[in-house]
């Protein structure tokens, strides 16, 4: 029989066993306990699955039971207003969890979510806008999306990339219409980021690096940066480069992050994490910790000219979430975060403009896995 174990106690276990980073720098970063979110049903799986910050009084936060066989959960939505996170209602007939959030200003705030799980009783995914008054849905598909690009009310990009299923592909509202744009056939963009209208920069599948000029979409080439990919032949060396994250915070200042995965045909993998910068001229890669897994989320700034970058401790990411911090100057300093007898996941974080710290959600369980809960943490640097 499976131990009942109510939120309450999981919010006391959660802020005593969360543990600060070891840092030599006078300012060590600490995680701290903001909300937890437990599912609906006893003994269920919950989990926070998007949080965007945009400002120390203005940030969104989202929720959601986790699959169950044939039941579909429904998001939930919260605001933070300086003080409070405080429950914000959604349109009726959404379900899953929302996976991005960005907005143009307080009355264009964007966010996508859904399932492409048709396996598991998933029935598409959808784009809703916040107007500064309620939510809408603004498009509906039966495929998944993965990520939206918000640059003003006209001009939006939703990106869909196959997980279990087929992926929406890459579409485009200009404040009246939604278009399918297809710039590179079926190899689909799954995220991008914008310096501007006229200067986005995005990745997709099979190691696709792309940028856009306002007009149209190119593949862009790091030459000798990255070693060449090698196509999968049973028993023979095969290598995958996997493109997973991209921040451009200006024309001349852009990141990537991505993985590059080695099987030597005989069942013996190796995978290798990476960090690339665009100056406004040329592309260099930039070294990262040894003994870390860079995720598949998020770079975010941290306000003073460094970044923040999710992963997982350990080459292989057996280790747990781990958020890494590279300061200007280029030092690494690790932000674990620990919680006593259970294993935390960050699904998703953001920077808090004006501050250092960051907002993060996720779930936390048990060793055994048997529920899980929702957790929207703080992290002061």
């Amino acid at each position: 029989m499976k131990r009942v174990v109510q939120a309450g106690t999981v919010v006391a276990v959660l802020a005593i066993g969360i543990t600060p980073a070891v840092n030599a720098e006078a300012s060590v970063p600490h995680w701290k306990l903001a909300k937890t979110y437990k599912s609906s049903v006893k003994n269920g799986y919950a989990s926070a699955t998007a949080v965007e910050a945009f400002g120390g009084k203005d940030a969104w936060a989202f929720s959601a039971d986790l699959y169950e066989g044939k039941r579909l959960p429904k998001p939930r939505a919260e605001h933070w207003n300086g003080k409070t996170w405080r429950g914000v209602a959604l349109p009726k007939g959404l379900w899953g969890g929302v996976f991005s959030v960005q907005r143009s200003s307080p009355t264009n705030v964007w966010a996508v979510g859904g399932s492409d799980l048709k396996g598991n009783n998933g029935p598409g995914s959808y784009a809703m806008r916040w107007n500064g008054k309620k939510w809408a849905v603004a498009k509906k598909w039966k495929d998944g999306v993965s990520s939206v690009t918000v640059i003003s009310p006209t001009n939006v990009w939703v990106f869909g990339v196959g997980g279990a299923d087929t992926g929406a592909g890459t579409w485009h509202f200009n404040g009246k219409t939604w278009t399918r744009v297809r710039p590179f056939g079926n190899n689909e963009l799954a995220s991008a980021s914008a310096a501007s209208a006229r200067l986005m920069w995005a990745t997709g599948r099979e190691g696709l690096l792309a940028r856009y000029n306002g007009s149209k979409w190119s593949r862009v080439s790091l030459g000798k940066l990255l070693p060449p990919a090698i196509p999968h032949h049973e028993g023979k060396p095969s290598r995958t480069i996997d493109f997973s994250a991209v921040r451009a915070f200006s024309a001349s200042q852009v990141w990537v992050t991505g993985r590059i995965s080695d099987d030597d045909g005989k069942d013996h993998y190796k995978t290798t994490s990476f960090l690339l910068n665009w100056n406004g001229k040329a592309w260099r890669r930039v070294g990262v910790p040894a003994n870390w897994l860079i995720g598949w989320r998020k770079i975010d700034s941290d306000g003073a000219g460094g970044l923040w970058i999710d992963g997982w401790a350990g080459r292989e990411g057996r280790g747990g979430s781990l958020i890494q911090h590279r300061s200007r100057s280029g030092k690494w300093t690790a932000a674990p975060l620990r919680v006593a007898g259970r294993t935390a996941s960050i699904r998703q974080f953001s920077h808090i403009p004006g501050t250092k710290s960051l907002w993060a959600v996720g779930e936390v369980r048990p060793t055994n896995n048997s529920w899980s809960t929702g957790a929207l943490w703080r992290l002061y640097a």
